[in-house]
C-alpha cells in the first residue's frame, strides 16, 4: 500500500454487512416481481382459457377456469411483505406452539417418571 494513501488497513466489516444486506433486499424484490408476473400470467392464462373453451365448446363448466386458479392463491402471501401487525401474530403463533409441545413433552415425562 502506497504511503500517501488515505485509505484505512483494515476493512470495515459494518459496510460489508450493510453491502450483503442490500444486495439481499434488492434480490428479494426482484425475486418477488419476477413471481408477481408469473403469478399474473397464470391468472391470464387461466381466464383467457377459460372464456376461450367456453366460446369455443359452449360447455359452461370451462368458466370454472375463468376464476382465480386455488392453486395459486397461496403464493401471493409470500410475495407481499410483513407488516408489523402481521409478523406479531405470526410470532405469537409460533411462541404458542412451542409452548404447547413444551407442555405435551413435560407432561409426557411426568407420566413416565410417575410410573
Amino acid at each position: 500500500m502506497p504511503k500517501d494513501s488515505n485509505q484505512p488497513l483494515v476493512a470495515s466489516g459494518s459496510k460489508e454487512l450493510h453491502d450483503h444486506t442490500a444486495y439481499e433486499l434488492e434480490m428479494t424484490w426482484r425475486l418477488r416481481w419476477f413471481f408477481a408476473r408469473i403469478l399474473a400470467l397464470g391468472y391470464l392464462a387461466s381466464t383467457c382459457t377459460g372464456i376461450l373453451g367456453f366460446i369455443f365448446t359452449q360447455n359452461p363448466s370451462y368458466l370454472a377456469l375463468a376464476s382465480a386458479p386455488l392453486v395459486l392463491l397461496p403464493a401471493i402471501r409470500y410475495l407481499v411483505p410483513m407488516d408489523e401487525r402481521r409478523y406479531q401474530i405470526e410470532l405469537c403463533k409460533i411462541e404458542a406452539k412451542a409452548g404447547e409441545k413444551r407442555r405435551r413433552l413435560e407432561t409426557s415425562q411426568k407420566k413416565t417418571g410417575s410410573s
